[in-house]
């Protein structure tokens, strides 16, 4: 074996070495920069999409990461966050939540959050896209929250039903082309 050693080349490291640390979303968007239009905002982000970075993805075969996305526009517009206690679920809420908030003025894209857990979304009451926070203790205060939600939701209907849209996609266009400029519904179904 030790006549062995140093002979021929280095084998290839197969695995990239393990991330010291959790990105933040700094860490996965471009640099931010101020606009009179957008306020803060990545300096190159696509206006008017649904995608927004979630995380890093390691690609072993290419021995790279990149930036994982989730895009929400479409058919594949939902996602559902399952997992057991202490497993990260209201961190990717939060991450989400956030990540939104700083590819997308609060015109495109508005949450309302019933917090059943530890009040951990709390921490997204201030975010001018955060319509409310609703903890799973004030039962009054959760079904104002899924009230306003309903309300939104048929005043929506109806407001399609009237203009002749026929989905999220023909109005996040017509918005797109400043149709509706006085609408205050963002243009995802968060």
């Amino acid at each position: 074996m030790e006549r062995l050693q140093e002979q021929g080349p280095p084998a290839q490291q197969i695995w990239l070495p393990p991330l010291e640390d959790s990105p933040s979303l700094g860490d996965l968007l471009p640099p931010l920069t101020i606009t009179s239009e957008r306020g803060l905002r990545p300096a190159e982000w696509r206006e008017l999409s649904l995608v927004v970075p979630i995380g890093i993805a390691d690609i072993p075969v290419e021995r790279r990461r990149e930036v994982l996305s989730y895009d929400f526009s479409g058919q594949q517009g939902h996602a559902a966050v399952i997992g057991g206690p202490r497993s990260g679920k209201s961190t990717l809420l939060r991450t989400l939540v956030t990540a939104f908030a700083l590819t997308h003025t609060p015109r495109e894209v508005q949450f309302y959050c019933l917090d059943f857990e530890g009040g951990s979304l709390s921490s997204l009451g201030d975010l001018p896209h955060v319509g409310g926070v609703a903890l799973r203790l004030d039962a009054a205060k959760v079904r104002r929250t899924v009230a306003e939600i309903r309300e939104i939701l048929d005043q929506r209907e109806e407001f399609f039903r009237a203009h002749h849209i026929d989905s999220i996609r023909t109005y996040r266009g017509r918005r797109a082309v400043r149709h509706y400029p006085d609408h205050l519904w963002g243009t995802s179904s968060c």
